[in-house]
């Protein structure tokens, strides 16, 4: 999957990412991994920044309670010269909308 971000203040980035998933949660976890796949993307457009370094998961367990619990985690670099302390509020909240956003879908689609 190829992405592209624009982001205010900073060079838009892009990457391309590959997924794979594992089991189907029915007895047990479902789990999706991910990490870059540049080399499987468009090529580098101009005045974009690419990430070089992007991986992460998703994990679905059936909880004892009936439900699920859920993990996300991901570890990425924005490239280009942004200072951490600009970039790690906004991820933070943006993982943090994602996982909301995810579970509120899974929500209204039992």
């Amino acid at each position: 999957m190829y992405q592209r971000i624009r982001a205010p203040v900073v060079s838009e980035r892009d990457y391309t990412v590959l997924m794979h998933r594992d089991g189907d949660g029915q007895g047990g976890e479902a789990r999706i991994t991910f990490r870059l796949a540049n080399e499987d993307g468009p090529p580098p457009a101009r005045g974009v920044v690419r990430l070089s370094t992007l991986r992460g998961l998703w994990s679905v367990t059936p909880a004892a309670d009936g439900g699920c619990d859920v993990v996300y985690s991901i570890h990425s670099e924005p490239g280009g010269n942004i200072p951490a302390f600009l970039v790690r509020g906004p991820y933070v909240d943006s993982a943090r909308e994602l996982v909301q956003d995810v579970l509120d879908w899974a929500e209204s689609h039992p």
